[in-house]
């Protein structure tokens, strides 16, 4: 069995060489990489840090939005026996300092000319940093951006196939371990307090395999991925279970997220509750304020079946009749119409599940804790807005005497408190925050 992600990278690409594993976004065209082009770019970016130096145990950063490169960096480094280490984009040239300082980093991967500049202004105060590796050279025509500190990631990959041998890479693969770290990740916890979090490989593997089996994922499924895996819930949502069911992983671009949200039409979406608040407002003013009357006859509709799944033939069939001529175009013009599972982080009001419940999304409500990543959330159809669902399989939820949130992961003796929530669990064994 398959114990790390880059072992199930390569399982994958060898099963479905041609099939799409990731697409993304650029100037207007979804560009489409196959599992076989990924483990190209996967092999000769992993040759090309072996090439750099890279050994056994060492940490490269990488520091830039969700992308291939993203992914593609994290397999390469796992691949020869490094540790990733992901660090937010926000993170200021200060932050960012005492990250690279506290996991010793070797190297730095990053996306474009923002974070370079970031590494540019501190590179004399980061010893251990040997090379800055970034991927968009957009804007960078200056002649300090000659500096040898400096790489291109395509001549990362053209270094690694100068060093390419027939086995090596391959044997990278082999050599890892389940009980391997897979990833350190760097979050603020408040004015120069950091926090770390890190998962081995086999916990990721596992863990991203009762996700995707809990929510029936199977491959070619497609997914949105809008931010960078920089969380342990994102781990698990953007980089393990699609390794596990070998669903396709979208990267829209964030100006155009509803366009390409119709292009794609993707069956699991992943946002912070901040997205799916503000989808709402704009759907009040824009789409309900153009269709007021139609709104008005069968918005009740729905609204009644997301809270108390009405039974009987009459109301099935106003709803059907509700979703050919509104609901289901609806979902359309917000790019939805494919969903079936979509998710929301953080405290998101009741009424924002129950609206996109009632126009047939199944939205569900996520509660995580930075050390542990997902702890409960909603399964399957039956959501109820006021709860975080049932605890996630592997977790363990209980509650104080104080009524604080305490978590564990089986078989772990220390509870996490999760900074201070406080809640109950209801008689269907269901979180509620309170």
């Amino acid at each position: 069995m398959e114990d790390t992600a880059p072992k199930l990278f390569k399982r994958n690409c060898e099963l479905y060489p041609k099939e799409v594993a990731l697409r993304q976004k650029k100037l207007g065209i979804w560009q489409e990489y196959s599992w076989q082009e990924c483990y190209r770019r996967v092999k000769l970016s992993s040759l090309g840090l072996l090439a750099l130096g890279l050994k056994e145990g060492d940490r490269v950063a990488i520091l830039a939005e969700s992308a291939p490169e993203w992914l593609w960096s994290e397999l390469s480094i796992q691949a020869q026996g490094g540790i990733p280490v992901g660090i937010p984009p926000p993170f200021s040239p200060q932050a960012l300092k005492y990250a690279l300082d506290d996991c010793r980093a070797r190297f730095v991967i990053v996306d474009d000319q923002e974070q370079v500049d970031k590494l540019l202004s501190i590179q004399g105060e980061l010893p251990e940093v040997r090379k800055v590796i970034y991927w968009d050279p957009k804007g960078m025509y200056a002649e300090r951006y000659n500096d040898p500190f400096l790489l291109k990631w395509e001549e990362l990959l053209k270094l690694g196939e100068e060093h390419e041998t027939p086995v090596l890479f391959e044997q990278g693969i082999e050599k890892g371990k389940g009980e391997d770290t897979s990833i350190l990740l760097y979050r603020e916890k408040g004015s120069d307090e950091y926090q770390v979090a890190s998962i081995s490989q086999e916990e990721g593997v596992k863990r991203g395999e009762l996700w995707a089996q809990v929510e029936g994922w199977g491959k070619n499924i497609n997914q949105f991925s809008p931010s960078p895996p920089v969380r342990l819930t994102q781990q698990l949502y953007t980089f393990f279970s699609p390794l596990v069911s070998a669903a396709v992983v979208n990267f829209p671009k964030a100006e155009s997220m509803a366009e390409d949200m119709r292009e794609i039409a993707p069956q699991v979406i992943h946002f912070s509750f901040r997205y799916w608040e503000k989808v709402l407002k704009d759907t009040q003013e824009r789409i309900l304020g153009v269709r007021r009357s139609v709104a008005n006859l069968f918005l009740p509709v729905g609204l009644r079946g997301a809270k108390d799944k009405p039974p009987g033939p009459g109301y099935k069939l106003q709803r059907a009749i509700g979703h050919w001529t509104f609901f289901r175009p609806l979902q359309d013009k917000l790019g939805l119409l494919k969903v079936k599972d979509a998710y929301v982080e953080g405290r998101v009001e009741p009424f924002t599940i129950r609206f996109f419940q009632a126009i047939g999304v199944n939205l569900k409500r996520m509660y995580e804790v930075p050390e542990i990543g997902v702890v409960a959330m909603h399964r399957l159809q039956e959501v109820d807005p006021e709860t975080f669902g049932s605890p996630f399989p592997g977790v363990e939820i209980r509650i104080s005497d104080e009524d604080k949130v305490l978590v564990r992961k089986n078989g772990e003796k220390t509870w996490v408190e999760t900074g201070g929530d406080k809640g109950y669990i209801d008689d269907r064994g269901e979180l509620v925050l309170t």
